[in-house]
């Protein structure tokens, strides 16, 4: 149920086998540079056909969830972008229901796997997308990982890039379905998985989402944490929303511990915007809002970058353009 692809020569076997195989998880470690799109600065963070056409195909496949590289185009430099240093997803990693994987350089954990610190490689390629949706979604270590080499059929190197910090992620998503297929016999949707692994993420850097990390840092043993603790602290769910429909449930927050709401779906494929540079118009299609309301009427809103000023930490209110809200409530709270 894992699949690895290195060119874009492969993806119609992919097509086809999401289709015909219960197929969980595909990683794509390719992708355009930016440097041969001189004349196609439209291109970058566009929601174009090949994103479209991929969200199509995980639309109609929901278990499936294809993991993708952000590139090595971070240090680039080129006319035309959202910002000094951002923009620079091209193709299938602007699609809304993928998981796109920026690449860390350094990750450091305590004695007890806790992440106290971790860096960017400033190759790893920036969001966000041009409608300013948190791409990439998830960061993975990328950097001098040792791995097969193509040297010969038995090499062995160390390699560096989102090319790698995409499959490490692959891998660890395939280990999670893997942990709650045994315990529930049966898979997560993709949904679902891409929801664990974002909610469950060590943010580092400024608070909250950023077009260079996404959601942070992937934590494998945290998300592993809450599948083994599901319907005791955490609550894992999975619900089908009819059209103009609320859903509602409540929970009591502990007092000294943070309260960490997530919701994920997989849209149906927007309308394909092509050489138009920087359109902001959504590609979401279905807007499902996440909110909280504490016991004295207080409202929490989810996580959403400002498209206006983008060099500013996340701010919070209602997202109308990501597929992932999330909805973080500090221990200064115990509504």
């Amino acid at each position: 149920n894992l699949i690895a692809f290195d060119n874009l020569s492969d993806v119609t076997e992919a097509l086809l086998q999401a289709r015909d195989n219960d197929l969980l998880l595909s990683n794509h470690s390719y992708g355009v540079p930016v440097g041969s799109l001189d004349d196609n600065e439209w291109y970058m963070g566009a929601y174009s056909d090949p994103a479209r056409s991929w969200d199509a195909v995980i639309r109609l496949n929901p278990y499936y969830l294809m993991v993708v590289s952000a590139g090595n185009d971070g240090n680039a430099v080129y006319q035309g972008g959202l910002g000094s240093r951002l923009d620079k997803l091209t193709g299938n990693k602007n699609a809304k229901n993928n998981l796109v994987v920026a690449n860390a350089s350094d990750v450091e954990l305590d004695d007890d796997s806790n992440m106290v610190f971790a860096t960017i490689n400033s190759s790893s390629s920036q969001g966000p997308t041009d409608d300013g949706r948190i791409k990439p979604d998830i960061t993975g270590l990328g950097t001098l990982l040792f791995s097969t080499s193509n040297a010969s059929n038995s090499a062995y190197a160390r390699a560096t890039g989102t090319s790698m910090s995409a499959p490490n992620v692959t891998g660890s998503a395939a280990l999670l379905q893997e942990l709650y297929s045994r315990l529930n016999n049966k898979y997560m949707l993709a949904s679902t998985l891409k929801a664990l692994i974002c909610v469950t993420a060590d943010d580092f850097g400024p608070e909250g989402p950023d077009p260079i990390g996404g959601w942070g840092i992937m934590n494998s043993k945290k998300a592993a944490e809450a599948i083994i603790n599901d319907e005791d602290i955490t609550m894992i769910f999975e619900h089908t929303l009819v059209n103009n429909s609320t859903y509602t449930f409540n929970v009591t927050k502990d007092q000294f511990e943070e309260l960490e709401v997530g919701v994920v779906w997989t849209d149906v494929r927007g309308d394909a915007l092509e050489n138009d540079i920087n359109n902001p118009r959504p590609a979401l299609v279905n807007d499902i809002d996440l909110k909280i309301i504490g016991s004295d009427g207080a409202e929490y809103f989810p996580w959403k970058l400002d498209l206006e000023n983008l060099t500013s930490p996340a701010i919070k209110g209602d997202n109308t353009v990501d597929t992932v809200e999330i909805i973080n409530i500090d221990n200064s709270s115990n509504d």
